[in-house]
């Protein structure tokens, strides 16, 4: 079954998800944490488009934000993967590392409700999956503590800047184990620190999202109180759940001590979901609508392959390369 095909709408709210194919590369160890500022910072070097909220989970992340153009929001993805795969590379001094699972899902979010739950889903996800009890006591990657400093700023620009470290690919140390001792990485982060002296910025606006739905900067504090009520319900159903089952979470020391690409069975796959709207009825008009942008783009594609380059493909189409336009034969006398 081929592909579905992805359009991204410019000054949107999207999800975007990816995970480890079977193992856990963004386990809750300060290295790693480093890697990913890194390529988090890096990639929006030219400000591709708005983070705004993220949670690094063990296998997989949930990053929240609003686009500018479609090209640059795929670059942004793809860069992140990559940055962060080559660290890995480096730091175990591996030749080949396939870590990533298919595609990214890149999901529009297509409402204010919608969008309130997403957040609180994404920063539910350590109660949900027995990491932790709280997203406070997560020790992993998390945009929590950017969130708390503008909670109350009714303002839907303010951003949150962290200073971080820029790293090259030859400055990293070589680890001989996916386990390292807490003095082993200590040594590795002070190795990085002192071989890396450039520093960049990686930068978050929290609150951007809310532009895409036309919210006033007076009504941000409360849509802010609301996404961490939801989110505190969501943990306490997560802790009842627990008590209920008799399991317990894995809690923080053990997850800041996993070995770094622990072999990890994900769960089974799903169809990816590309939409999240809390109104059945714009689900239906845009699933249906999107359905006649897909047959519109193989009928351009189809012409394509005939010969027909002037043919008009549907706007936010990213179109696929086309094969050579002739087979080259050698002729033996």
């Amino acid at each position: 079954m081929p592909r579905r095909r992805r359009r991204i709408e410019s000054l949107k709210c999207y999800e975007i998800c990816f995970r480890a194919r079977d193992t856990l590369p963004l386990v809750a160890r300060k290295i790693i944490e480093m890697i990913v500022q890194h390529a988090l910072a890096r990639s929006q070097r030219d400000e591709k488009l708005y983070l705004c909220h993220d949670v690094w989970n063990g296998s997989h992340p949930h990053l929240l934000v609003l686009t500018k153009d479609a090209e640059q929001c795929k670059r942004f993805y793809t860069e992140v993967q990559k940055k962060i795969t080559d660290c890995l590379k480096r730091l175990f001094g591996l030749d080949y590392l396939c870590i990533w699972e298919g595609r990214p899902t890149v999901a529009l979010i297509a409402d204010v409700d919608e969008a309130i739950n997403r957040i609180s889903y994404l920063y539910a996800n350590p109660a949900q999956d027995n990491l932790e009890t709280s997203i406070e006591r997560f020790p992993g990657i998390s945009s929590w503590s950017d969130f708390l400093q503008i909670i109350e700023e009714p303002n839907l620009s303010v951003s949150v800047s962290q200073e971080v470290l820029r790293l090259r690919l030859p400055n990293f140390p070589k680890f001989q184990s996916f386990s390292p001792s807490f003095a082993q990485e200590q040594g590795g982060i002070r190795l990085l620190k002192r071989r890396n002296s450039e520093t960049q910025f990686l930068i978050r606006h929290p609150n951007m999202w809310m532009r895409a739905f036309g919210i006033r900067e007076t009504g941000v504090p409360g849509i802010n109180r609301l996404i961490v009520k939801k989110l505190r319900r969501r943990e306490e159903l997560a802790n009842w759940l627990r008590k209920l089952s008799g399991k317990s979470v894995l809690g923080s020391m053990k997850l800041k001590s996993q070995p770094i690409l622990k072999p990890h069975k994900p769960k089974k796959k799903e169809r990816k979901v590309f939409y999240f709207g809390s109104c059945n009825e714009a689900r239906k008009q845009f699933l249906g609508e999107f359905e006649e942008f897909c047959l519109e783009c193989a009928n351009c594609f189809k012409e394509w392959l005939s010969g027909n380059l002037l043919v008009q493909w549907p706007p936010g189409a990213f179109k696929p390369p086309l094969p050579p336009n002739m087979n080259i034969i050698e002729f033996l006398y």
